[in-house]
């Protein structure tokens, strides 16, 4: 078949662009044409290259400019893309579909139906719900997260909500990443299934393997601005920690791993010693590359999961691994060091074993959906 692959691919984000490559490669594993959809919004396009300036400094964020630059590049050489088409009109988007005779639209995956003050599409339009598209579609670990439940409750929101599941009926089928997104779902007496991210479907990929030389030196932070610096007062050893995120003062290392490639990048996610994230992907990533033998202690902000209930909390609690996740910002170290006391074991092995049933089991009924389709 010919597939169009409709997903995030213009975030400044080595996840995001990741999660793309690996729908892409899965499809193309079956033996399925893959063409990326490159829808842009004016929203999204202005929060991106929003980052790449700093105005307290009235100069170019070179960081987040080496980081887009090494995005774009990785995606001009791994993918087979449309035309520019802009977010706005949903009759010009599905003729502009049709028009290039895809047999199958495939949604996500990532946070393509998110829906919270902030999001990256508009309220009003969101093309990958495909309202009023009549062909095939398909959505593939598709995510509404993250899930504000206050915001989801008011009025006008309730009723954007309204509008889109309703355009989710029209579905040949739905597939999603965490189990917040099929509630709702569920909740429109909608049948949906959980997938895992494509990331572990392609957990196999040579993306991540064969790396050679690795020196193993680091403890990697991936978080938040506040939270890395806390963590970086906190902790002692700072000459062997490094903040994948850039927001140290330390314009060196930022500018080292800003001109970093998708594939140097993940060489280094193997360099680590340990990973202390608040990253989804940023989990996932590490464990792929180091065949899960990278400890991973994982936060979760509790002022904007308020429920608890994040992505990276339920990749966690679906790997066993509940020991290793807080939301409290002082027990990362705590955690940390009951992992250098050996009074906490991180179980590479059996670790491993949960993500290839993960992967088996969204693989399979990916498969059986495509033949129905085919």
């Amino acid at each position: 078949m010919k597939i169009g692959l409709l997903t995030h691919h213009r975030v400044i984000n080595i996840g995001s662009i990741l999660q793309a490559y690996c729908v892409k490669e899965f499809y193309k594993s079956l033996g399925h044409e893959v063409i990326l959809i490159d829808l842009r919004n004016w929203k999204t396009e202005f929060y991106e290259y929003r980052k790449l300036f700093s105005l307290k400094k009235l100069r170019i964020n070179l960081y987040q400019y080496n980081k887009l630059k090494n995005i774009r590049n990785f995606l001009k050489k791994n993918f087979e893309l449309t035309k520019p088409i802009f977010s706005g009109n949903i009759k010009k988007f599905n003729k502009f579909l049709i028009n290039h005779k895809f047999d199958l639209i495939s949604v996500g995956s990532d946070t393509v139906w998110e829906l919270r003050k902030k999001s990256y599409t508009k309220h009003s339009v969101n093309e990958f719900f495909l309202p009023n598209y009549p062909k095939k579609k398909i959505s593939f670990s598709a995510s509404m997260d993250p899930i504000d439940e206050d915001f989801l409750n008011l009025p006008k929101i309730k009723k954007i909500l309204d509008a889109r599941m309703k355009s989710l009926k029209d579905f040949n089928f739905i597939n999603v990443r965490d189990f917040q997104t099929l509630n709702i779902i569920k909740s429109y007496e909608l049948d949906a299934k959980i997938t895992s991210d494509p990331t572990i479907l392609m957990m196999r990929s040579s993306i991540f393997k064969n790396f050679k030389g690795i020196v193993k030196n680091f403890i990697g932070l991936q978080l938040d601005s506040i939270s890395t610096k806390d963590i970086i007062n906190k902790y002692k050893d700072k000459k062997n920690t490094i903040d994948l995120n850039g927001y140290s003062t330390n314009e060196i290392q930022k500018q080292f791993i800003s001109n970093l490639s998708i594939k140097e990048y993940l060489k280094l996610l193997q360099s680590l010693n340990l990973l202390i994230t608040n990253r989804f992907h940023g989990t996932l990533l590490t464990l792929l590359v180091s065949n899960c033998s990278i400890p991973i202690i994982g936060y979760e902000d509790p002022k904007k999961w308020k429920s608890g209930k994040s992505k990276l909390r339920e990749i966690f609690s679906e790997l066993n691994l509940k020991e290793f996740i807080t939301n409290d910002i002082e027990k990362v170290i705590y955690i940390k060091k009951k992992i250098d006391e050996k009074n906490l074991i991180w179980q590479s092995e059996s670790i491993e074993k949960k993500l290839i049933i993960l992967s088996n089991a969204s693989k399979e009924l990916l498969k059986k959906q495509l033949e129905c389709l085919n």
